[in-house]
Formats: structure tokens, sequence, C-alpha cells
């Protein structure tokens, strides 16, 4: 039986990552409440496999926001999501919780996050040469083999025929259709489905702009301009979601710190039972 599924969004600097250390925390003195995991970086979160292949397809997405490339970072985002279900599957089957929460959630987050990369990659010749190719692989920091090996595993998963260097031209066909279409197809991709509820973080992009890149290199969607953009493009696709049966709860977060924030999340997962 699938449990209550919570999902905590919201734009980067918006404190997601701090309340669910402190959920992960909380947990710990009492594991039969709830589970909770991190997404994208599953190799945060304590017990979740897959653990080196995470960190791996994270280097990966490090090396895009050094070079400043949207395609390969956007590849990146799509290769660590395809961990999603599985590591969803896992902690259902082995933990039985009765709630399961996650630090965003890749039905929502492609909504928002894949919106705005459909846009940075859309002058991107896909059937000329790009920077999405097999010179890539000299890049000995990134654990290609694992990759690719899991890369593999999905089309065998997926039963389809699809070349690893053939990924942008095929994500963006994806990305490029109406929700209505878009969230089937990132069921079937990712092997899971949409949440239950979810626990929308809103804050001003001014002021999450200066938050994020202060422990780590900011991502390429980090930027003010680009926050902006992520922040129209979850209001749009949470009136989508709401239209689909999904409870959306919207928290302004501007004011709060994050032992209240957490208290507050708490007490909407208890609502939840």
């Amino acid at each position: 039986m699938r449990p209550h599924t919570i999902a905590i969004t919201g734009i980067d600097g918006c404190g997601k990552s701090t309340v669910i250390n402190k959920l992960i925390a909380r947990q710990k003195e009492n594991p039969t409440a709830y589970q909770v995991f991190s997404c994208t970086n599953f190799h945060d979160t304590p017990n979740a496999p897959f653990a080196e292949l995470s960190k791996g397809m994270d280097a990966l997405s490090q090396y895009a926001d050094e070079r400043n490339d949207p395609t390969i970072k956007y590849v990146s985002l799509y290769l660590k999501m395809t961990l999603f279900g599985a590591i969803e599957r896992f902690f259902i089957d082995y933990y039985c919780p009765t709630i399961l929460v996650t630090e965003r959630h890749p039905l929502v987050g492609s909504l928002a996050y894949g919106s705005l990369y459909l846009q940075m990659n859309a002058k991107v010749d896909l059937q000329q040469k790009t920077t999405w190719n097999s010179a890539l692989l000299e890049q000995k920091k990134i654990p290609w083999a694992a990759i690719l090996n899991w890369f593999d595993l999905e089309n065998k998963r997926q039963g389809r025929i699809l070349d690893f260097w053939d990924l942008p031209a095929f994500l963006i066909k994806i990305q490029a259709q109406e929700p209505v279409d878009l969230v089937p197809s990132l069921e079937a991709l990712f092997r899971t489905a949409l949440p239950h509820k979810i626990i929308h973080f809103q804050i001003q992009e001014e002021l999450a702009a200066t938050r994020v890149g202060q422990n780590k290199r900011k991502e390429i969607h980090e930027s003010k301009k680009n926050l902006v953009y992520i922040n129209k493009a979850y209001q749009k696709a949470l009136e989508y979601l709401e239209s689909l049966g999904v409870e959306v709860v919207y928290l302004d977060v501007t004011d709060k710190n994050p032992i209240e924030l957490t208290e507050i999340v708490l007490q909407e997962m208890n609502n939840s039972k």
C-alpha cells in the first residue's frame, strides 16, 4: 500500500534542504513516525540506496555548472531523477511508512525546472554536434562506467532503444508536451506517481538569490533571472496539479526560521494522517 506522500518544493534558496535535514534528525529519534529523503542528491539521505551512483551523477551536474552548460546540466538532472522511483520504492517496501516526505519531486520539479531547461536548450541544434558527446568520457572525475551501465539498464527497464548521446533531443521532445501528456510521460520515465500533497515554500526571488551559492558553486538555474522564471513556472504547475486533485499548501517562509518552518511542516504532516 502506498503511503501518504508529501513533497516539499520551492525555488532554490527557500530553505527546503535545511528543513529536510531537520526532519531527518527528528526521524532518527522516532524512526517509525515517517520516512524522508532528499532529491536529487539522494546520497545526502541516511540509508538511501545508490549513494555512490548518486554522487557520480552529481559530479556530472557540477561539471555542467562549472562549464555553464545547460545541455549537460539538463541531462545530468534527468539521470539523477531516474533514481527516484527505485529509492522511493525502497523506503516504501522496507520501512513501511505511513507518511513519506521528499525534498522536491521529479514530476513537480520537471514542470518547473524542466520548462526552464527546455527554454535554455531551445536554440541548441540537436541535429549537430553539441557539448553532449563522447568527448565527455575524457572527464575522469566522472564515473562513466557506472553511469553508462545505469543508462543501459534504464533502456531495458523502459523497453526502448536510445543512444546515450541522443538524450538531449529525447528529453526536449518529452518536455515540449502539454501538461496533460507530459505528466503521464514523466510518471513512466521516473517510475513514480504524483504526491498526494505538496508543501510549497514561497519566497521573494531577490532574497533567495542572496542565499544560493553561499556554501557551494551556484547551479546554472540559480541566477535571479532564472529563479524568477522558475517561480512563475512553479505557480503554473501547481495550479495544474491542484486541478488533478493534488493538495497544495502554500507557505510563506520569508520571516520564518528553520525551527519554525520544521514545526509547521510537521503539523502539516500530522494533518495528513
